[in-house]
């Protein structure tokens, strides 16, 4: 399982679990684009695998 965490003022909160990283990666993406806010994803062993910011995304959308 990959765990989507947000970033608060007081740490890490768990938001949801996927059976997939990609499936993870993109929720954690799509959420981010939401909320302005900084996620990332963590592997079953608690490594993190990716984080995504709002500025990376908007970079990597080609937004401006």
């Amino acid at each position: 399982m990959f765990t989507i965490e947000r970033k608060t003022s007081d740490g890490w909160v768990s938001v949801i679990a996927y059976k997939t990283e990609l499936r993870a990666f993109l929720m954690a993406r799509s959420q981010c684009l939401s909320t302005g806010a900084t996620y990332r994803v963590l592997d079953h062993n608690g490594d993190v695998t990716s984080k995504v910011t709002f500025a990376e995304c908007k970079r990597q959308l080609g937004a401006r």
